[in-house]
């Protein structure tokens, strides 16, 4: 069974019956259920929203077709000639040398990529996450079975047949209890400071340091 809280409607409690306790005979009724347990199993499920800092990186929307320059060397590369030296007056002279063509410049076209943006970039970004929180609660309930009316074969009773037994001041409580550590649990995710306590410095004694 399923319960949607008043107080949050992103609260349900799932309401089960796990085990079941039986006597034998009473006043003639068969297997007469005297104790239940009762599980309740309570969540909360919300969207957080936040936004969040993050790099968007450059990405390929096509090519194009770009002309480029590239030295071709000629076949086979020729050795550069080595410098001769001079003597005149004590002091050492290189001798001119003769230019030697090792290449040529050629232009070429080739294909090169393109993209959205030229640089990786930091933006503001919306996130949206599902968030879950769960309590539980179990225990057991005794039945009267003094005076039976409007006796249930046992092969004929159901789940929700049983928990409806349950009178609602006993199961109510407990509802309320996992709302309300469900809120807490929420606020405390989404305002962390509100709970936050810690031993500090004393303010007097940190100016001092300062000074």
């Amino acid at each position: 069974m399923l319960v949607t809280s008043e107080q949050d409607s992103n609260i349900q409690h799932k309401l089960n019956i796990t085990n079941i306790y039986t006597i034998g005979d009473v006043d003639g009724h068969k297997n007469v259920v005297y104790e239940a347990i009762l599980n309740i199993d309570s969540q909360m499920i919300f969207d957080h929203e936040y936004t969040k800092i993050v790099t968007r990186l450059p990405i390929q929307t096509g090519t194009k077709t770009e002309t480029v320059e590239e030295t071709v060397y000629d076949e086979p590369i020729v050795s550069a000639p080595q410098p001769e030296t001079m003597i005149k007056d004590g002091i050492v002279y290189f001798k001119p040398t003769k230019k030697v063509a090792y290449g040529k410049i050629v232009s070429k076209e080739v294909e090169v990529a393109m993209y959205d943006i030229s640089e990786p970039i930091e933006e503001e970004t919306k996130i949206t996450e599902k968030k879950e929180f769960k309590e539980f609660k179990s225990f057991s309930i005794e039945f009267t079975t003094e005076n039976i009316t409007n006796f249930l074969k046992f092969k004929d009773l159901t789940e929700e047949i049983i928990i409806k037994w349950i009178p609602d001041e006993l199961i109510n409580p407990h509802l309320t209890e996992n709302t309300n550590l469900l809120i807490i649990s929420k606020d405390k995710f989404l305002n962390p400071l509100k709970y936050e306590k810690r031993s500090v410095d004393l303010p007097w004694t940190a100016l001092e340091n300062n000074n």
